[in-house]
């Protein structure tokens, strides 16, 4: 059984009483017949009543929720979703006409039915939901044991019936297209007479030079006549191509021969190009191959390269024994050839270096990484050097923050003036040894600081 419950209003006896309206209640005069009345649940405050001889109180008027002792509010009444044909399982979910609700669920009579919309249907035979709601036959096909089927001898291709043995677009089997200008025949495509099918398309074999004589037989350079390439005169029929025996590099003297190596057909014979010479059966430039620098077979020894038929060192390079290297960052020739830099030291602009900050201050703090870089703070008032190692940022390009530098506070790094720049910080020099030097003179805020960020 379902029960509402409403709001109501109750008015107060005589007696030197006042009703208060509450938010959802509204209480009368203090005498019992007149008594306290529940006002509707949600409703709005009711009005105070006259403390007067006669005075009465009204509670507050219905409200306009629900609320049921069981079962489900939906819209104005109590309703039981596990059987109720308009709420079926939830609200306003109504069943089909035929239909019944069970266990919220709707139910249609026949077992071989289901709801789909508004009506009861059979999906192994409706073709509207033939295998599942919704699902809709094409146009001349019905629905058999929840398959579309076509009729009349057609076929289901994709979402049509068609007859194989004329659509050209699915001709003998689904999905087998006809070339443009051909028809759908017994099954088969047939080209216009006079035309042959080749691949997609119909083509003249007597005329087309893409099919000259057959399918994919072309002719190239020459004009297709009765089914044969004839080529110009002066050029020969290579397979299919008119080439000119005495300059193609493809057939050079007779079709047969191509030439190889960087040579080119001069006159019916393989030959190099004028600026390349014939070094073991290769064409090659000596003025700037390695291994035929100058002459043919004389090779550049190490990492040297041939410039002007010379072996040597490229750029800035500097040739120490038969390997270039670069005099200002090699520790093995820091600053000149054999000027080799004590174990674990660096070469940085031709200087051997223990460290970042060695030869421009003594004892600097280690900056360690923290989670978004190689931070120092605060900085406090005084001069300081700071040594930042391996800083190898992955995810954002290298640059120096620093913040909060006042008073013409200075920033140098590995000996250079650098700019305090806050947000995207300032370019950093070139690495000094495997990092930075970071001196910070006095003044300024203590709080002051830097970062070599990370991300």
């Amino acid at each position: 059984m379902f029960n509402e419950i409403d709001g109501a209003s109750g008015s107060g006896a005589t007696g030197a009483g006042s009703g208060d309206g509450g938010t959802s209640s509204g209480t009368g005069g203090s005498d019992a017949s007149g008594g306290n009345a529940t006002g509707g649940l949600g409703g709005t405050a009711g009005m105070a009543g006259s403390g007067a001889s006669a005075g009465s109180g009204s509670g507050g008027s219905a409200g306009s929720g629900m609320s049921c002792v069981s079962g489900t509010p939906c819209g104005l009444e109590c309703v039981d979703t596990r059987n109720d044909d308009a709420h079926c399982g939830a609200c306003d979910v109504t069943c089909p006409e035929a239909a019944s609700c069970e266990n919220a669920e709707c139910a249609c009579p026949d077992a071989d039915e289901e709801p789909c919309g508004a009506a009861c249907v059979n999906t192994q035979t409706d073709g509207a939901h033939c295998g599942g709601c919704d699902v809709e036959c094409p146009a001349g096909a019905g629905c058999d044991e929840g398959e579309c089927v076509c009729t009349r001898g057609r076929m289901l291709c994709e979402d049509a019936c068609v007859y194989l043995e004329s659509d050209v677009e699915h001709c003998g089997k689904c999905d087998n297209a006809c070339p443009e200008t051909a028809t759908c025949e017994d099954s088969e495509c047939v080209c216009p007479d006079g035309e042959e099918q080749c691949g997609d398309e119909c083509a003249n074999l007597d005329t087309s030079n893409v099919h000259c004589g057959a399918c994919d037989s072309p002719c190239e350079g020459g004009t297709c006549t009765d089914g044969v390439c004839v080529c110009p005169e002066g050029l020969e029929n290579c397979d299919g191509h008119c080439s000119d025996l005495a300059a193609d590099a493809e057939h050079c003297g007779t079709c047969e021969i191509a030439c190889m190596n960087n040579r080119i057909c001069a006159e019916s014979v393989c030959t190099c190009p004028p600026n390349l010479e014939e070094c073991d059966g290769t064409c090659v430039d000596t003025e700037t191959d390695e291994n035929n620098c100058g002459v043919c077979g004389e090779r550049c020894e190490g990492n040297q390269v041939c410039e002007n038929g010379e072996c040597g060192c490229a750029g800035e390079l500097t040739l120490c024994g038969v390997e270039c290297v670069d005099v200002d960052s090699d520790p093995d020739h820091c600053g000149g050839c054999g000027d080799a830099c004590p174990t674990a030291e660096f070469c940085t602009a031709r200087q051997c270096l223990a460290s970042p900050c060695d030869g421009i201050c003594n004892s600097p703090t280690t900056v360690s990484p923290a989670a978004d870089g190689f931070r120092a703070e605060p900085l406090g008032t005084s001069s300081g050097c700071y040594q930042v190692r391996d800083y190898n940022p992955t995810q954002t390009d290298p640059r120096i923050v620093c913040w909060e530098f006042q008073a013409g506070r200075t920033l140098r790094v590995n000996g250079q003036t650098t700019a305090c720049l806050a947000g995207m910080g300032a370019e950093l020099p070139e690495v000094r040894a495997d990092g930075y030097c970071v001196q910070v003179g006095p003044g300024g805020a203590e709080f002051a600081g830097f970062l070599f960020p990370t991300r």
